[in-house]
């Protein structure tokens, strides 16, 4: 069954599909899922979006991904309504909602960069320098640059290796990509999200957890006024 039509992200249908077929049983406690060939042919997608849905799920700690043995249901999957716990906070038309939530991404996301300073190993540093390899299709393509954005910033609180700091951002994930989908369509401002998460970047290889921290939130406010800014104009086009 393709998803691509809908209005979703597709790795967002893929999320909210194996949820709820984890709910209804479909897929049971220590289960294991479906290959990852079978499921892109179930969606009718390709295999980064599939591998997206599943890395969200493995952070949500609703599916545990056990290398060259595929992914399995965990034991315990309340974890799952978290993130249907917060939907009706983040209405998509609302601008103080939006506000609020780079407030909660400054706390969660600050406290990320800086364990990730302490923390990281030589494999996740490189693993998160490649988060910052962007194409020219992905630089021309605002939502696939949103995207691979959200990517670098989870890719962070995975190396802090603290799960609940991985399942909030997780449970934020979908309010997130619409936040950035707002901020990336100018591409001057994704050049200086580029630029700023180098900066994130380089100061987690340095080791320097207070620098990080500070980079991380001073990249937040960066989003903020440029999503203000581009509140603006849309508000002044729309009156003249």
């Amino acid at each position: 069954m393709s998803i691509l039509k809908q209005r979703l992200s597709a790795p967002d249908l893929i999320v909210n599909d194996l949820k709820n077929r984890i709910r209804n049983g479909e897929f049971r406690a220590g289960e294991q899922l479906p290959s990852e060939r079978q499921l892109q042919t179930d969606y009718g997608v390709s295999r980064l979006p599939l591998r997206e849905a599943i890395a969200r799920l493995n952070g949500l700690g609703i599916i545990r991904v056990s290398q060259g043995k595929g992914a399995f249901v965990c034991a315990d999957v309340d974890s799952a309504t978290v993130g249907d716990a917060l939907i009706p906070l983040f209405p998509h038309d609302s601008i103080d909602r939006m506000h609020e939530l780079v407030e909660a991404r400054s706390l969660i996301e600050g406290e990320a960069a800086s364990r990730a300073a302490q923390y990281a190993t030589v494999d996740q540093l490189k693993s998160l320098e490649s988060k910052l390899n962007y194409t020219q299709s992905i630089l021309k393509d605002p939502k696939l640059f949103a995207e691979c954005d959200f990517a670098f910033h989870r890719e962070i609180a995975e190396i802090s290796g603290n799960r609940f700091l991985i399942l909030m951002l997780e449970a934020l994930s979908s309010h997130i990509r619409h936040y950035l989908s707002q901020l990336t369509t100018n591409a001057q401002d994704r050049a200086k999200m580029i630029n700023e998460h180098e900066g994130i970047y380089r100061a987690i290889k340095k080791g320097d957890p207070v620098l990080a921290c500070k980079k991380a939130r001073e990249h937040l406010v960066f989003c903020k006024n440029t999503f203000q800014r581009s509140q603006r104009k849309r508000n002044r086009t729309k009156s003249a």
